[in-house]
C-alpha cells in the first residue's frame, strides 16, 4: 500500500511519499494482557502504584480512567 501527501502553497506545490510499514492481516496479533492489575485495599490519601502490561501487532494504546474520566499525568497521577 503506498501514500502520497499533496501539499500546495499559493507559490509553490509539490508531493511527497512517506514511507509507512502496515503489518498485513496475517501478522497482526490482538492484544493480551501479560500483565493484570491486583486489587489493592489502601486507607484513604495512602500511595498505591497500578500497574498493567499488553503486547500485540500493532502495540496496543492503553489509558487510565477515574469514574468514567480519563486520568492524565499531574501532581495526583503519574
Amino acid at each position: 500500500m503506498r501514500y502520497l501527501l499533496i501539499y500546495w502553497h499559493f507559490c509553490n506545490y509539490g508531493t511527497q511519499s512517506p514511507h509507512a510499514t502496515i503489518p498485513e492481516r496475517e501478522q497482526m496479533q490482538p492484544p493480551k494482557f501479560v500483565e493484570r492489575m491486583q486489587n489493592y485495599t489502601i486507607v484513604e490519601g495512602q500511595s498505591v502504584t497500578l500497574t498493567a502490561r499488553a503486547v500485540g501487532t500493532p502495540t496496543p494504546m492503553m489509558s487510565w480512567q477515574k469514574n468514567n474520566r480519563m486520568l492524565t499525568p499531574s501532581k495526583d497521577y503519574k
